[in-house]
């Protein structure tokens, strides 16, 4: 069959003839004639995601931290959650889980003073005292302790620390010094909210006090004697609810074996986990007496303080713009005291 026949037959080209090579195989070559492949689908444009969707992912990763990683990724995901809605102060508060202390060192007091310390500051206040008759007064120092709340510088302490004085200082873990303001008092619960402008501070992270049991391990953190910031001592929680009598005023407080000291009220008591679980305000002094200190259960303390920061509590008309504790003031030997 010659080239010239084929042509005729056949409009397009002929095979190759045998003693011709066939062309090398490309896959670039354009494909022959027929049916060409099916091409790919078009690719469906990508939506950008908005800032509210951004958001609600963040908050949706940090959820799912907390499942993956116990409480540190809870708190990151409650703290976010509130910041957005727009709803301030903020409190950290812990969320129960299995285990929520990691480390070699969890649950040991050196775990629980490396976390919980930063968060506790000494106060230092001055009232001033005139005489009945004359215009010479006096100026009388106080001391005692406090829990920063929030980041941004709301801080718990006692009622007894910071009523009738004419200025209040607080003064951080590291040092640093900052002129405090009240913002609310509740005599009765013997609380009170200050506050300091600073921002970035380690705030607390709230327990729940209805979870402990007698013989948990119990951490205060204070400013006994007005000097000794920082102070760290341990012991167990000796009882759950005590009906105390404390200058007149019926509470029903934890009872702790720690030691404190005047200078120790408002300060913390910690958990195994380093979360706080009451505010110390009392103990009970005389000869022979050790180990007997008492503290407000969070529980009780939490929903108070909220009211305070939000302008609630008692009126503060007749205390000027600060507060402050009457150092001077004694007991009788034996007995329960708020401590000094």
């Amino acid at each position: 069959m010659n080239d010239q026949f084929w042509n005729q037959q056949h409009p397009t080209s002929p095979p190759p003839h045998p003693s011709q090579p066939a062309a090398p195989y490309s896959p670039y070559a354009p494909y022959a004639a027929g049916t060409a492949p099916c091409a790919p689908p078009p690719k469906k444009a990508r939506k950008k995601m908005g800032a509210k969707a951004k958001t609600a992912a963040l908050v949706t990763a940090c959820c799912m931290g907390a499942g993956l990683f116990g409480f540190g990724g809870t708190v990151a995901g409650n703290l976010l959650t509130r910041q957005l809605s727009g709803s301030s102060p903020v409190l950290y508060q812990g969320v129960p889980t299995q285990n929520t202390s990691t480390g070699e060192n969890s649950g040991t007091v050196s775990a629980v003073a490396a976390k919980a310390a930063p968060s506790v500051v000494a106060i230092t206040t001055e009232t001033m005292q005139g005489y009945y008759g004359r215009v010479q007064q006096s100026v009388a120092t106080g001391a005692g302790s406090g829990v920063i709340l929030t980041a941004d510088g709301y801080i718990a302490t006692n009622n007894h620390v910071i009523s009738g004085a004419s200025k209040i200082t607080v003064t951080l873990s590291d040092g640093t010094q900052y002129p405090a303001t009240l913002v609310g008092t509740d005599a009765q619960n013997d609380l009170a909210v200050i506050k300091i402008e600073a921002s970035g501070l380690q705030a607390a992270v709230l327990g729940s006090s209805s979870s402990l049991q007698v013989g948990d391990l119990a951490v205060a953190i204070g400013n006994p004697l007005g000097e000794l910031g920082g102070t760290v001592t341990d012991g167990i929680i000796s009882a759950l609810d005590r009906n105390i009598t404390v200058d007149g005023e019926t509470m029903t407080l934890l009872q702790i074996s720690a030691a404190v000291n005047p200078g120790n009220s408002g300060g913390g008591l910690f958990d195994k986990n380093g979360e706080l679980v009451g505010i110390v305000n009392a103990k009970s002094s005389g000869t022979g007496i050790e180990g007997l200190g008492f503290a407000i259960p969070i529980d009780t303390a939490k929903p108070i303080l909220e009211k305070l920061m939000a302008g609630g509590g008692d009126d503060l008309s007749g205390q000027g713009s600060y507060g402050g504790s009457d150092a001077t003031q004694t007991f009788p030997q034996g007995g329960r005291q708020r401590i000094y």
